[in-house]
């Protein structure tokens, strides 16, 4: 590798971040010493991860490579004008496709299973259903769950139902049925930590 700067041998590599762009920089260890605010007998090939900081105003030639030409910016211009009037085919045949009056999610969305806020799953309620049904398996949507947990929330549901039911039959005194659900409780609470 060269030095960007003068075209010696490069010791030094540069990430510069510029308009979103990460562009690499080349520098040899004079070039480095001259243009950075590191000690004079600091040895570039050794950096430990110092912060060392550059002026840009001496690398201003090489950065001025990153910087979008006027003719390049014109044409992005174009292009993005161009790409707002002339719409995509599945946009055009999706036009009169119904979609959600609070963030415009489309029906084609939503029988795909994403919803994009409360409100979608008020537009169609068969297809809401339908769709519940098929990729969660539930008929309310109850927030989401990975369906690798969807054992671990059985479980935890019937471990809450089982200790409501221990609570109830401690407070009528039934204790005989109060042990046996809080060994219930104790083996699901086994399984769950295994």
């Amino acid at each position: 590798m060269k030095c960007d700067k003068c075209g010696k041998d490069a010791s030094v590599s540069l990430k510069v971040i510029f308009n979103g762009n990460s562009h690499n920089i080349h520098l040899c260890s004079d070039c480095m010493k001259k243009y950075s605010n590191a000690p004079e007998n600091f040895d570039p090939t050794k950096i430990s991860g110092e912060n060392i900081s550059f002026n840009p105003k001496d690398l201003e030639g090489l950065l001025q490579k990153f910087i979008p030409s006027l003719e390049e910016v014109i044409d992005g211009f174009y292009e993005y004008k161009y790409n707002q009037a002339n719409k995509e085919l599945s946009y055009i045949l999706n036009v009169d496709e119904k979609s959600c009056p609070y963030c415009g999610n489309l029906e084609s969305n939503i029988r795909n299973g994403v919803f994009g806020c409360a409100h979608c799953y008020n537009l169609d309620k068969a297809l809401t259903d339908k769709v519940l049904k098929t990729y969660n398996n539930f008929s309310d949507y109850k927030g989401a769950y990975p369906r690798a947990e969807r054992k671990f929330k059985e479980v935890a549901d019937e471990i809450k139902e089982l200790s409501k039911r221990l609570n109830e039959s401690v407070q009528t005194e039934d204790y005989e049925l109060a042990a046996d659900l809080k060994e219930k409780i104790d083996k699901l609470n086994m399984q769950v930590k295994n």
